[in-house]
């Protein structure tokens, strides 16, 4: 589909995307039809098209939601090709290692529940913090200077809403609700 559009045409088409989802559009449905939009298309692209739809009054909100999609949609596109090079030392390639590590983090909290040693891994995914806070004091700036605001609007949405998940974790953590954490932990780690 995507490969028959030109990049302002995509635009009108996750515009009209993001208008089905906000007026309560089936998310499967329009889940599909984002992924077939954005299959072929850069990560830029998709930077850009997020911040056309901000700066023309799309609430960040409604572009979040979209976010899940894309994020596997090129998942799944660079295990199909070369993942491109990042420079050793560089921040965004110690961003990317620091996801990948928070993924492991996050398979050991979830292996952890009920045992002894949920506490440490639960205070190993508060260490998270130090990663986003960084991401927000030096990415998201350099970003917003050159006056593209709207992909670290949408990511710091992103990152609060991890950080709730975590709070809620830790909250049914520090009641002994084991019930309620496995429950919250399966969110957040989804």
């Amino acid at each position: 589909m995507s490969e028959h559009f030109g990049e302002n045409e995509r635009q009108e088409a996750l515009k009209e995307i993001v208008r089905d989802l906000h007026e309560g559009s089936d998310i499967a449905k329009v889940r599909k039809r984002f992924a077939a939009l954005i299959r072929d298309v850069s990560p830029e692209e998709i930077a850009r098209m997020e911040q056309a739809l901000i700066t023309e009054g799309v609430p960040v909100e409604h572009v979040q939601k979209m976010c899940d999609v894309h994020v596997a949609v090129f998942e799944e596109s660079l295990k199909r090709g070369a993942a491109p090079k990042a420079l050793t030392g560089h921040p965004v390639k110690t961003f990317q290692e620091e996801n990948k590590e928070t993924r492991k983090v996050l398979r050991r909290l979830r292996r952890s529940i009920g045992g002894g040693d949920f506490g440490d891994r639960l205070t190993e995914m508060r260490e998270l913090e130090k990663h986003y806070v960084r991401k927000e004091n030096l990415l998201f700036p350099l970003l917003e200077k050159a006056g593209f605001t709207g992909p670290s609007k949408v990511m710091w949405g992103k990152q609060d809403e991890i950080r709730g998940h975590l709070k809620a974790v830790d909250a049914a953590y520090r009641a002994g609700d084991t019930g309620t954490l496995a429950k919250r932990v399966r969110t957040f780690s989804r």
